[in-house]
C-alpha cells in the first residue's frame, strides 16, 4: 500500500513538472509551485528528490522507458526496407501530444536527445555501420544529428497540415536515403 502511494506521489510530481515546463524554464519552477501543482507536500517532495532537476532526470528516463516498445518503429528510418511500414520518431512526436513537452522545452529536448542517443547508440550504430560502411565515430555523429534534426523538424513544422507534413517528410526521407546510401569516398 505504501509503495503504491509512493509511486503515485512520484508520478504526480513528475507529471506536474512536465506540465509546468511547457510554459516555464526549469529555473523558474520552484519546489513550492511544483508541490502545489502535484498536490503533494514539500516533505513528500524531499522524500524522493533533492531538487527539480532530479525530478526532470527521472521524468525523461520514464519517457524513454515508455517509448522502448516503440524503438523498432521510430528508428525504422534507419532500416530502409521497413521504413514505409513503420512510424519513425518524428511521426510519434508529432502525433502524440503526450510527448510534446519534449518539443516545448529546450532543456527537456537536450536531455531527451542525449539520453535517447546514449540508450540506442549501440544497436543503431552497428546497423548504420553495416549499412553505410562509415566509421563508428561518423555513424554516432549521424545518429545524433538525425535525432536532433527529427526533434527540431517536428518543433518547427509539426503543426502544419498532414499534406504539408507528408511533403516535408518525403523531402527529408529522400535526403536521408541518398545521404546514408552514398558510397564512401
Amino acid at each position: 500500500m505504501a509503495d503504491d502511494r509512493e509511486k503515485q506521489s512520484r508520478k504526480r510530481i513528475k507529471n506536474a513538472l512536465l506540465l509546468l515546463l511547457k510554459d516555464n524554464i526549469l529555473q523558474n519552477v520552484t519546489v513550492a509551485k511544483l508541490c502545489d501543482k502535484a498536490e503533494v507536500s514539500r516533505t513528500t517532495f524531499y522524500k524522493f528528490y533533492q531538487n527539480n532537476y532530479d525530478v526532470l532526470e527521472e521524468a525523461v528516463d520514464d519517457i524513454i522507458v515508455e517509448l522502448q516498445s516503440f524503438y523498432n518503429e521510430f528508428f525504422a528510418c534507419f532500416d530502409f526496407e521497413r521504413r514505409k511500414k513503420q512510424q519513425p520518431l518524428c511521426e510519434l512526436l508529432r502525433n502524440s501530444t503526450k510527448y510534446h513537452v519534449i518539443l516545448s522545452n529546450d532543456l527537456v529536448t537536450r536531455m531527451f536527445t542525449d539520453k535517447l542517443s546514449e540508450r540506442m547508440k549501440k544497436r543503431t550504430v552497428d546497423a548504420l555501420i553495416a549499412t553505410t560502411g562509415k566509421s563508428e565515430e561518423e555513424v554516432r555523429l549521424l545518429f545524433y544529428f538525425q535525432i536532433s534534426g527529427c526533434i527540431q523538424t517536428v518543433k518547427k513544422y509539426g503543426q502544419c497540415s498532414d499534406e504539408e507534413w507528408a511533403m516535408k517528410k518525403a523531402a527529408v526521407d529522400d535526403f536521408l536515403n541518398g545521404g546514408y546510401l552514398m558510397e564512401r569516398k
